[in-house]
């Protein structure tokens, strides 16, 4: 493959591989919506195999990726949207800092805790040892 081009700069930025690898909003889980969870567990699993794909067997970059995924988490994924994506308005700043660090604590509404934004408590996915891993 080859970038021939670049046509929106809008939301591009530099970050940590652990923001760039990401599951798409269709394959995450949401409360209420229990009927999805096994079938997304499948196609997170088959998404996280696809990209290690682009990456050596064995190589650290390979694992990287896979461990990325393994840690998603409220503190990681809310340092993101707080501090990546978030517009900044300076009567807005100090309310949305403390909220963060609330969150940290512990001491948000258990909805801001959660490490998608969908179902409170989520785990991981485990993944299967593989032979040719």
């Amino acid at each position: 493959m080859r970038i021939s081009g670049i046509i929106d700069w809008d939301w591009s930025h530099t970050g940590l591989l652990y923001h760039l690898c990401e599951y798409p909003d269709y394959i995450r889980d949401f409360d209420g919506e229990e009927d999805d969870f096994e079938v997304n567990k499948l196609l997170r699993k088959h998404f996280v195999s696809s990209l290690a794909e682009h990456f050596p067997r064995g190589s650290a970059d390979r694992e990287q990726v896979k461990q990325c995924f393994r840690e998603k988490n409220y503190a990681m994924n809310s340092l993101h949207s707080v501090f990546m994506y978030c517009t900044w308005a300076p009567d807005l700043e100090k309310g949305i800092v403390e909220s963060y660090l609330n969150g940290l604590r512990g001491e948000s509404p258990e909805y801001e805790r959660r490490a998608y934004g969908g179902v409170l408590g989520w785990e991981p996915d485990s993944e299967p040892e593989s032979e040719t891993e």
